[in-house]
């Protein structure tokens, strides 16, 4: 479900890049989709997993799984999510953007 919302996402009107989220199992999942071809959604996959978790992908999709190991109450897993939002959007070339949440 993580993988097909980030590709709904997607259609909507101006829209990018999508990141979805969701915990599984004890791991943070990430899936990211976009247009924009040359960013490649593989490596930013695998910079934001960062030597905790896995990532990769192609220039237009791509997934990361990152273990929770044992932080997995609600405060620690919105600070991840918070810290790898805000490493997405530094890699997608939107500095000065905060992103929009499409849905919660």
């Amino acid at each position: 479900m993580i993988a097909e919302a980030a590709d709904l996402l997607l259609r909507a009107e101006e829209v990018r890049w999508t990141m979805t989220l969701g915990v599984v199992d004890g791991w943070l999942h990430v899936s990211l989709r976009t247009i924009d071809r040359d960013r490649h959604a593989g490596r930013i996959a695998r910079n934001l997993a960062g030597r905790r978790g896995f990532g990769g992908g192609h220039q237009a999709l791509a997934a990361a799984q990152i273990p929770l190991n044992g932080s997995n109450s609600e405060p620690q897993i919105r600070k991840m999510v918070r810290d790898l939002t805000r490493r997405f959007i530094r890699a997608t070339g939107n500095r000065s953007a905060t992103g929009e949440r499409l849905c919660t």
